[in-house]
């Protein structure tokens, strides 16, 4: 990791298979499958975009989350990971001060704790396609299968919309 949304996380590589062809959202190639709460705006394919945009959950069901699977034939350890809030000047207030990263090692598996934050407004700075990345410690690192950024609060404003325009994975990745 060199610098927030490099070249040298998991969808980058993923989207460039292997880093041997151009990139493609490897959500939208259908590489990985991303989901959210719900679609209030943008696609959840957004989420490993390389471009920011403003796409959001809707703030019900609460909590709002997304989610990424990486596939029945990858595990990814996570030492670090970079989230990219919207585009959108107006929404700088619905940034994120409040979540959880958790991971699973497959459907039907629990999910645990992989980072957290709690009241923090200023984690990710209040700017259109502000990024932040947050490391994850070695104690709750392990192979992971599934991610999921789960908004445990409001937003500074007071709401409960997602607003996320990208997820970069730093760490290492294994194939089943």
């Amino acid at each position: 990791h060199d610098h927030d949304m490099d070249e040298q996380g998991l969808f980058y590589y993923i989207g460039t298979q292997g880093r041997t062809q151009p990139w493609q959202n490897p959500a939208e190639a259908g590489w990985v499958t991303a989901t959210r709460s719900s679609e209030q705006f943008g696609n959840a394919a957004d989420l490993t975009g390389r471009q920011s945009c403003r796409t959001f959950t809707g703030s019900q069901p609460t909590p709002s989350w997304w989610q990424v699977d990486l596939g029945a034939g990858r595990l990814f350890t996570p030492t670090r990971y970079t989230l990219r809030h919207t585009n959108h000047p107006p929404n700088v207030e619905f940034r994120l001060q409040s979540w959880r990263l958790e991971g699973s090692m497959g459907v039907g598996d629990s999910w645990l704790t992989l980072d957290e934050h709690t009241n923090e407004p200023n984690a990710i700075p209040a700017r259109p396609d502000a990024m932040a990345t947050f490391a994850v410690a070695p104690e709750r690192a392990f192979p992971t299968r599934r991610f999921w950024v789960l908004m445990t609060g409001p937003s500074p404003n007071g709401h409960h919309c997602l607003m996320l325009s990208g997820l970069e994975m730093y760490g290492s990745l294994f194939k089943k």
